[in-house]
């Protein structure tokens, strides 16, 4: 979007300065969601994905349209889309960075009761035998191992609820 805004401001017309940038040429001179969406998959940077592609086009012909029915400059339309999305991967990667934190404390967590045992047994404590020798033992490992499944299945339905709705957004 920056390279079709750069071109505006050089004197490119609208639908020339996205011909230029998609290296194509459009059968008419009407620019459409679906034409700006084909050309900005095209130059899209790393790690943008189709949702955000699509989004940016929809946008970017909205702003085209608003352009050229008032009769200001596109350059600025675009700019103001250019800006918001520049926002909305500064929230996305922000988001990404906040759940980096919980991730790895789950994994933590998800390993904890397995070294613990280990690192137990290591020590001469002998938890394997507490836990399957007797009855207290038995119960103990039942309900530990009870909580542990319904804290591991909350958890991981709580982070697959946040992924949906981040991949929504």
């Amino acid at each position: 979007m920056a390279t079709v805004i750069a071109r505006l401001k050089g004197g490119a017309p609208l639908v020339g300065a996205f011909e230029e940038l998609g290296a194509t040429r459009f059968a008419s001179p009407r620019l459409t969601e679906a034409r700006i969406a084909r050309v900005l998959a095209g130059a899209r940077l790393a790690g943008e994905r189709d949702g955000q592609v699509r989004r940016m086009a929809r946008h970017a012909a909205q702003a085209c349209a608003l352009s050229e029915s008032l009769g200001c400059e596109a350059s600025l339309t675009l700019e103001a889309v250019l800006a918001s999305y520049r926002r909305e991967r500064l929230a996305e990667e922000r988001r990404r960075q906040a759940m980096a934190a919980p991730e790895a404390t789950i994994r933590l967590l998800t390993a904890l009761p397995a070294v613990t045992v280990a690192l137990g047994e290591m020590l001469g404590a002998s938890p394997v035998a507490f836990l399957f020798g007797s009855a207290r033992g038995v119960a103990c490992l039942a309900l530990g191992a009870a909580w542990y499944g319904i804290g591991l299945v909350w958890v991981r339905r709580l982070l697959r609820t946040l992924r949906r709705r981040e991949a929504s957004c």
